[in-house]
């Protein structure tokens, strides 16, 4: 893969000529309600604000990279004038009430798009001109650092399932435009976990886990060169450690080989989609070979399912077999064909939706195709992937 050089690939953004360096700043943004609340953590962003501006240029354009805008590809925010977007429930109304009506900058957006190159396919980065804007994860931050909101503003979606490697060859292509006026910020946390939060604990006070994985992700960052990611690594999303991997099986299936990591939560992590997408693969071909005792195998005992022609929703294994048992009982023999579909990923569970067209039986025995919608959420265990939840419903 060719990458682009960063002295040539900013000589395009003409509209920003050469300044002093600007820092790069990492901002644990925490709860939404800190963009409102008089607490120690919005007193030192108003502080970091009032530094920056006190000792270096004001920024010409802040490009923020928050957590919370997950893409297909990296993505710029190219409209100009960003909505503010309340990405959050639970939460007083004076917390809906916040705008940050900082403006975009769409050439600037145009500029970097066709500077920047997507790692893995060198393609441009894409721009969104409508559909986002910034998001609690950008606007909670800045809005105590920046308040009168007059510094353009462009978000940087990340690729979620894209490997480390990749996102770091991205922000090394990002490196020259610390030097063209761009305040780089990146927004998130090292460890969210709201499931396990104590919110009534002093400041001071954390779970032993989570200092030890901010600890070793601390003591990683001023490595000149990122580590390598262990091959089958993941992160555990039920405590956030490093899951290791533990044990390889290699199934008589279609799955392939699947690695299997244990972390020391108890859970069982997959990284790869593959195996997952495997599954949903061999959904299609044991539906299509009609095979009821294989289609049921791929459920998990507390399987729900929603079928596409059933009135009612199936939650027990001899209910499921009931529903798909009618099925094949008609003739011509029904079969699917598979579409466009998206899987992720997360940790021990694994979301898969997309598209199918269903092939079933019609009064005179005639076919009829049925386009529709599904999603199949999995859990991993001892089988492997298996369906815990299914829904399917005509398109409209």
């Amino acid at each position: 893969m060719q990458t682009l050089a960063p002295a040539t690939a900013f000589d395009a953004l003409t509209a920003l000529p050469p300044t002093e360096r600007m820092p790069v700043l990492f901002l644990g943004h925490g709860s939404p309600m800190n963009a409102i609340t008089d607490n120690v953590y919005r007193r030192s962003w108003q502080a970091l604000g009032e530094q920056l501006l006190a000792r270096i240029a004001r920024p010409r354009l802040i490009l923020c990279v928050s957590a919370h805008w997950l893409t297909q590809g990296w993505q710029l925010t190219a409209m100009a004038d960003p909505r503010t977007i309340h990405d959050f429930g639970g939460f007083p109304q004076e917390l809906f009430d916040q705008q940050y009506p900082a403006p975009g900058d769409p050439a600037a957006a145009k500029a970097l798009s066709e500077a920047l190159r997507q790692p893995g396919s060198e393609a441009p980065l894409g721009l969104d001109d409508h559909a986002w804007g910034l998001d609690h994860g950008a606007w909670s931050v800045l809005k105590p650092m920046f308040p009168d909101a007059s510094i353009p503003v462009i978000q940087l979606g990340m690729d979620y399932h894209r490997p480390p490697a990749e996102h770091a060859a991205l922000g090394r292509q990002l490196r020259a435009l610390r030097e063209r006026g761009v305040l780089i910020v990146g927004s998130g946390n090292i460890v969210h976990n709201l499931r396990a939060m104590r919110r009534h604990v002093g400041a001071d006070q954390a779970y032993d886990w989570t200092i030890e994985f901010d600890q070793a992700t601390s003591s990683a960052m001023p490595r000149s060169r990122p580590t390598p990611t262990p091959p089958g690594s993941t992160t555990c999303l039920c405590c956030t450690r490093p899951a290791q991997p533990t044990r390889t099986k290699r199934r008589a299936t279609s799955m392939r080989c699947t690695t299997w990591l244990r972390c020391r939560c108890g859970r069982w992590c997959g990284a790869d989609a593959t195996p997952v997408e495997a599954a949903r693969q061999r959904w299609a071909s044991t539906f299509n070979a009609a095979d009821l005792p294989g289609l049921l195998a791929l459920y998990h005992p507390q399987a729900v399912l929603w079928g596409t022609t059933s009135p009612v929703l199936l939650d027990t294994p001899a209910a499921i077999a009931a529903y798909f048992e009618r099925t094949f009982a008609t003739l011509p023999r029904p079969h699917v064909e598979m579409g466009q579909a998206r899987t992720r990923v997360l940790g021990g569970v694994a979301l898969c939706s997309g598209a199918y067209t269903l092939h079933l039986a019609a009064p005179g025995g005639q076919a009829h195709a049925l386009p529709a919608r599904f999603s199949f959420a999995y859990v991993l265990g001892e089988p492997g992937w298996q369906i815990v939840d299914h829904h399917s419903s005509v398109s409209p």
